[in-house]
Order: structure tokens, then sequence, then C-alpha cells
């Protein structure tokens, strides 16, 4: 589970609340994937300015359709979310005396590189949602991009060989995107 930032074009008031701190404006995109690199979850909409951990308390507010991991497993998180039960982050601030939690951190973020590379073939695919989405309201955008983690899915499970797929396939692969993460409109994609 993780996140990312797609551009947005959000109405004139708003222009402020969904600028990331990189400058851009943006949705948050909050995403669990399998290890297939299939979309589970997508909570797209959230401002860019919102924190990561902020985004996932929203998703899993009731009423929600999160889909909480069964007990004794767990998402794979990145360090801004807590370690609570059902999410695992890296451990923090790990120096060379702790060589069993260096091994850890190593062994999750290479099983965490899939979330990246599902962002990395959803982007290369759909060119559209790595520039501003202009004369959409924010309800349309937010839209498309559910459509498109969606319809990445069907392709992943239908056209596994697909070249965007193949060229994500490396677990090695190195990715010039942003991965952060989002949410205002639920919606499962699989």
């Amino acid at each position: 589970m993780d996140g990312n930032h797609i551009h947005a074009c959000p109405p004139t008031g708003e222009q402020m609340a969904y600028t990331k701190r990189h400058g851009f404006k943006s949705q948050n995109i909050l995403a669990v994937c399998d290890h297939d690199m299939h979309f589970i979850y997508v909570y797209a909409g959230w401002k860019g300015s919102a924190h990561d951990a902020q985004v996932l308390g929203s998703a899993l507010a009731y009423p929600s359709d999160f889909p909480l991991p069964q007990p004794g497993q767990y998402y794979l998180v990145d360090a801004a979310y807590r370690n609570v039960p059902g999410f695992m982050p890296p451990y923090k601030n790990v120096g060379p005396e702790s060589p069993a939690k260096t091994l850890f951190n190593t062994r999750h973020s290479q099983l965490c590189n899939v979330i990246e590379r599902i962002f990395g073939v959803l982007k290369k695919r759909f060119k559209f949602l790595k520039g501003p989405i202009d004369n959409f309201y924010m309800s349309t955008q937010i839209t498309i991009v559910i459509a498109y983690c969606t319809l990445h899915s069907f392709l992943r499970l239908h056209q596994p060989e697909d070249a965007h797929f193949q060229r994500f396939e490396s677990k090695d692969v190195h990715l010039n995107e942003e991965p952060e993460v989002a949410g205002q409109y639920l919606s499962r994609s699989h």
C-alpha cells in the first residue's frame, strides 16, 4: 500500500490546498495492490497537500469499504504510516549495529517496489495522468484516475505480456515517478 500524486487542475479557490510540497497541483491517490501488479483498492481525490497518514485515516473512517488485511496478514507501508495491526512499515533509524533490522528493511523495500512499479506502468500507459488535467471538474478528474486504475488491472489480468508490464516487470527497475498517497472518492477497482 502506498500513494502517488497525480496532476490535477483544481477549482480556483482550492489551488493552494492541491499544491504539494514540490510545487505542482495534484490529487493524492491511496492505492493497495497485490504482488502481481493488480490494484485491489483505490482512494482518489485528496488534495495534494494532505499527508499520507491523513488520507489513510479518512479511507478507514466509518463507513468504509477499505479492505482490511485478515488477522496475521499485513499491508507493507512506508515510514509515513504508523505501525498498527495490519500495517507494517520499515524500522526507523536503523544503524549498522542492527543487522536483523537492516535485513528486514531491505526485504521490506524489495517487496514494496511493486507499488512503485504499478504507478510507473499506470503513468507510462496513460500519459494523460502525467500532466495537468485541464477543463474537467474535480469529480471527473477523480473518476478518470479510478477508471484508469480499473483498466490497468483488467489489462494486467488479460494481457500480462503487454510491453508496458514487461518494462516494469523487473523488481530492480528505477522509476522517475514520485510516489505518494491520497483520497476522497472511494472506489474499489480490480
